[in-house]
């Protein structure tokens, strides 16, 4: 899909970021360099590899490069240390990680407990005397080729491993394949209404899934701009906005409310964004949001397991605030008892979903067949959220909708 899109968008800016402006050909010949690198360096098809980088450049060429050898990205939460990032790392098999200068004392602090970890690439040097490990500067990638990598990826293969939080014990790696997240981002696309000539911005990291799948994919897709922030700042956040000339930006979480509870200013309604996208919006703040900064919202229901199930819409002609909208195109989603048994509209019960077309969800759980099993029993995958349909087909959830 980037080679295409860097044919047909030759000179079109994908990425802005900071002062940053790389266009589609410019991010394609990278990522061949950094594929071909990763592959002179010796990491193969069907391995796992570590991304602990923040949000940059660097991080998409290193995502994209491994994929184009049929290499997993591990993304790792930066916020990870000690146990935490010990065990995402050993947990994934990862023989090489990419990391930034800025958390290899985090490393080299569990080293010793390490020992499948052979080699690590570092972004901006650093100093690595006290490293056990190989290391090579990031920054030789950039020296090899920018011919596509003469490797053979398929859409079954595994793209990415995405690590849970971990509420009910270890956190679980969920593996998901190339068609997956194609599929998922275009059916993203098409629900955002996402056109070539969107901007669209992000302040989330680029480690969890709603800033992959939910934006990158679907600016791709829609030979759109992406305009990824190093982190959330809600003084700067409009200013941001306007820097970029985005037109749709991202949430989640209390995102929204600590925009909302920024003073007013006079111009807050004067911004290029239509809609802002994500999920919970507060019942509270909904309408006044809206009117505040002139912009309206596409709220939508998912795990990293399932993609997205079930969205709210702004054009809905009766949107119902506190859903998280109807069943998506390509779903089926009920609402069981404790036997799997489907209940009636109103009626409380677990929110189970699956697909009617493939690769639109997980393909497993890395190295934990048992648990893969148990959440997809009798054919249905079980989110262990619980809510209930209303006569009309909207979903709500009794906790805090998800998002990816």
């Amino acid at each position: 899909m980037l080679e295409e899109k860097a044919r047909k968008n030759k000179d079109k800016v994908f990425l802005y970021f900071k002062d940053e402006k790389i266009t589609y050909k410019e991010l394609n010949d990278t990522c061949n360099r950094v594929g071909n690198g990763f592959l002179e360096l010796g990491v193969k098809k069907g391995e796992n590899v570590c991304i602990m980088l923040p949000n940059s450049p660097e991080f998409l060429y290193t995502w994209f490069g491994l994929a184009k050898i049929g290499a997993a990205e591990v993304p790792v939460n930066t916020t990870y240390k000690g146990e935490f990032l010990r065990y995402n790392i050993d947990n994934c098999d990862a023989k090489v990680m990419v990391i930034h200068n800025e958390f290899l004392e985090r490393l080299k602090l569990i080293q010793q407990d390490l020992p499948k970890l052979e080699k690590v690439i570092i972004v901006d040097g650093g100093e690595t005397a006290d490293l056990k490990f190989a290391s090579t500067p990031y920054r030789d990638l950039f020296n090899y080729p920018a011919e596509t990598p003469k490797v053979e990826v398929g859409e079954y293969d595994i793209e990415c491993i995405l690590y849970t939080s971990g509420t009910t014990g270890n956190p679980k790696g969920v593996m998901n394949s190339h068609g997956a997240l194609t599929n998922i981002g275009a059916e993203v696309a098409k629900y955002r209404g996402l056109t070539s000539e969107d901007i669209v911005y992000t302040a989330g990291p680029l480690f969890h899934g709603n800033a992959q799948w939910l934006a990158t994919i679907p600016c791709l897709i829609a030979d759109c701009s992406f305009a990824p922030g190093e982190r959330l700042s809600v003084s700067r956040f409009w200013d941001e906005i306007r820097k970029y000339n985005v037109t749709q930006f991202n949430f989640i979480g209390a995102m929204l409310t600590y925009i909302y509870k920024q003073p007013p200013r006079e111009d807050d309604a004067d911004n290029p964004v239509k809609i802002a996208f994500g999920a919970p919006v507060p019942k509270d703040i909904y309408w006044e949001f809206g009117r505040r900064f002139n912009v309206k919202f596409v709220e939508a229901f998912g795990l990293t397991e399932s993609g997205l199930i079930a969205w709210n819409l702004y054009h809905d002609p009766n949107p119902k605030i506190g859903s998280f909208g109807k069943v998506a195109d390509g779903y089926e989603v009920r609402i069981v008892d404790d036997d799997d048994r489907e209940v009636p509209p109103g009626v409380v019960g677990e929110i189970i979903s699956r697909t009617t077309k493939p690769n639109l969800m997980m393909t497993g759980y890395y190295k934990m067949p048992e648990k893969t099993l148990e959440a997809f029993r009798n054919l249905w995958f079980h989110t262990g959220d619980y809510g209930f349909m209303d006569e009309d087909g909207y979903f709500t959830s009794l906790i805090e909708r998800r998002i990816i």
